[in-house]
């Protein structure tokens, strides 16, 4: 399916921030001017008209600006407060935000951040996910295996700490994204909101409402609901247009967010109305984590190198022998140890995979790879194991590197055998973490 491009991309290309729009004072000034007769004075009438000095002016002049304001009906909630400033309030809070999109409950989930705190919580149709930077954990709840899994959170072993810290705020500014990416269309397509007041989750708001002329010329495209004497967004309801692979499997949808900010948030996964009963696996290997600390240099030299071959189909590992070469190793991998590993002095990594833990419906697996710290870290052997079910039986797949090629004193893979079986008997996976 088409949709939209990566945001981040959108964002690069229309730009992440607004002029702001007029303030208060300035519109009061520029209606004085534009009707109040001109006066010979020693002082100029914008100083004496200035919002922030009308209570030392005259009572005359104050009277003065108090009609002006009531005849030209100049208030504070009627110019559009500047969007930047939004983002700027919100980030020292505790934030709160449910996103729901009709008819489609895969895009409907409520998440808490606090960005100066590092953490982050999130609840949605998968489950339920506590995240402390800090702690650099994550404790995600399954519901349908009723097991609190602790995990490190994304990919935090796979990156240096430039990379942690930059991956850090991407997520702690993840309810920024969004109005950023306004920002940016509303910018580069020139719109002005239109402004009136009413009322959103309790608050008395400021709405804007941004109509584009390619989807309509009455109805808005976005409505922004801001508090505005706390500079707050309040919520917001989008329109965007969705395009299928079909041309005529075009229709709008409606998006909708609704936001807070209490006093403080959820300290724990079991604030999130996590059963107290459930099990708590913890995936968190220590031995994995200073492995790869020192495999990821070899793995990034030895990238480096075959990019600079990329060319050469002769000596470049392509698709399977790449694969084969580097395997993705994820926050939930462990370091484990067996007669093949002990015999052929390689690291074993094993990854388990159950049914409930995963959003596909794909069968549990267990996963091993074999890698080599006397070939730069190069994966040589790879065991894919299969869980059998009542109607298909347990399989296994197992992919060897046969013969090496070595190019600059970097090691790769030149031949791989693959063999498969599903000789396993009654293999279940189910007892296994």
């Amino acid at each position: 399916m088409k949709n939209y491009e990566p945001l981040e991309q959108q964002l690069e290309a229309l730009g992440q921030t607004l002029e702001p729009e007029p303030s208060f004072e300035e519109l009061v000034m520029t209606r004085v001017r534009t009707t109040t007769p001109e006066v010979s004075s020693s002082f100029r009438i914008r100083r004496l008209i200035s919002i922030r000095t009308v209570k030392y002016l005259s009572p005359a002049i104050a009277a003065m600006v108090l009609i002006t304001i009531a005849i030209f009906g100049i208030s504070p909630h009627n110019s559009a407060i500047a969007l930047s400033d939004l983002v700027n309030t919100m980030h020292q809070r505790w934030v709160y935000m449910s996103h729901h999109e009709d008819n489609n409950p895969w895009n409907t989930y409520e998440f808490w951040i606090y960005a100066h705190g590092n953490i982050e919580a999130k609840r949605d149709r998968y489950g339920t996910t506590y995240t402390d930077l800090n702690q650099a954990k994550t404790y995600r709840y399954v519901p349908q295996a009723h097991t609190i899994l602790i995990e490190y959170p994304w990919s935090l072993i796979n990156e240096t700490p430039a990379e942690k810290e930059k991956n850090a705020k991407t997520v702690m500014n993840r309810p920024y994204k969004e109005l950023k990416f306004f920002q940016g269309v509303i910018k580069h397509l020139g719109l002005k909101p239109k402004v009136r007041t009413g009322k959103f989750n309790r608050h008395e708001v400021q709405i804007q409402d941004y109509i584009k002329k390619d989807f309509s010329d009455t109805k808005p495209w976005l409505t922004l609901y801001i508090d505005v004497p706390k500079k707050l967004l309040r919520g917001y309801e989008h329109w965007p247009t969705f395009i299928g692979r079909d041309p005529k499997d075009t229709r709008i949808l409606h998006l909708e967010a609704v936001f807070d900010f209490p006093e403080t948030g959820p300290q724990n996964i079991y604030d999130l109305d996590v059963p107290q009963d459930a099990e708590v696996v913890n995936r968190v290997d220590p031995t994995f984590v200073d492995f790869w600390k020192t495999c990821r240099i070899a793995v990034d030299q030895a990238r480096k190198n075959w990019k600079v071959h990329g060319n050469d189909p002769a000596v470049t590992p392509r698709s399977k022998r790449a694969k084969m070469a580097w395997p993705n190793l994820e926050r939930s991998h462990t370091i484990i140890e067996d007669e093949y590993s002990r015999a052929n002095d390689l690291i074993c990594i094993e990854r388990l995979q159950k049914k409930e833990y995963i959003k596909m419906p794909i069968r549990s697996g267990r996963f091993l790879h074999y890698v080599d710290p006397a070939k730069n870290y190069v994966c040589h052997r790879r065991v894919t194991i299969w869980q059998g079910t009542p109607d298909d039986e347990a399989f296994m797949v197992v992919d060897e590197v046969t013969e090496y090629q070595q190019i600059n004193g970097f090691w790769y893979p030149l031949d791989i055998r693959t063999r498969s079986t599903t000789d396993l008997g009654t293999y279940d996976i189910n007892g296994l973490r």
